[in-house]
């Protein structure tokens, strides 16, 4: 019973704050696809540079070569 109850004022607190972006393309006025397109390039810019700082930490030695390898480990 709660779990229904908390579902519906989720629901109806979805419908006030207008959540018009998960609305399909077609419904959106050109207030609406600009405002969008404007926020999907943000977040493109943002996807990138988390993934380039990922890259770039993903190996921090990487640039040192064998300097890193220990004396017994190497071939």
């Amino acid at each position: 019973m709660e779990k229904n109850r908390r579902e519906s004022l989720r629901q109806i607190r979805n419908r006030v704050e207008g959540l018009w972006w998960e609305s399909p393309i077609e419904e959106l006025n050109l207030f609406q696809l600009q405002l969008l397109k404007k926020t999907l390039e943000i977040l493109k810019q943002k996807v990138e540079k988390a993934a380039q700082m990922v890259n770039n930490n993903a190996f921090p030695f990487q640039t040192l070569g064998s300097a890193w390898t220990p004396p017994n480990c190497a071939s």
